[in-house]
């Protein structure tokens, strides 16, 4: 029988001891508190054929785990197959970042200045973050798909005529 992975959320936290309750409560039940967002979540794990069989039970071992210590409604539940959880949680969850000589890099271009020119235009990335000095922190991907869409000029612009050339 397949194996699901169940995750509740729940409006407001759990004090530690709660949580440690929670977490007990269960053959492998992992309770997780934000603070910031207000929010705790309990993920346990489901043996069932199908999804809607899944979800039932997930229900049913949620308000069980929960009686008595989280008195506030669900706010979600999330149903996932063991399997599609660990390649989930083998992704990076951090983008690969790179600084504004990274992105020089990417875009091969080679002086301050001209990455500067590209920094101003409308359709250049914006940086994701700006730490010490000024220094710009991009998402590779943003500039990778800018570099696919951006139309390379070789060489300097002509220069315009002088005045006296002009007439």
């Amino acid at each position: 029988m397949p194996q699901w992975n169940a995750t509740v959320e729940y409006d407001g936290t759990t004090s530690p001891e709660d949580a440690m309750t929670l977490a007990g409560r269960g053959d492998f039940v992992v309770v997780a508190t934000d603070p910031q967002r207000d929010r705790t979540r309990i993920s346990f794990g489901v043996t069932a054929s199908t999804l809607r069989q899944a979800t039932d039970d997930a229900w049913r071992q949620a308000r069980t785990v929960t009686a008595g210590l989280i008195n506030t409604s669900a706010l979600s539940l999330r149903i996932i197959t063991d399997h599609d959880l660990a390649a989930e949680l083998e992704r990076p969850t951090v983008p690969e970042l790179v600084d504004t000589t990274g992105a020089r890099e990417i875009l091969d271009v080679r002086t301050h200045q001209r990455m500067s020119e590209l920094e101003q235009r409308d359709d250049f990335p914006r940086p994701v973050a700006v730490v010490s000095g000024g220094r710009r922190i991009y998402t590779a991907a943003s500039i990778k798909a800018f570099a696919k869409g951006w139309t390379r000029k070789s060489g300097r612009p002509p220069r315009a005529p002088r005045p006296e050339e002009a007439g």
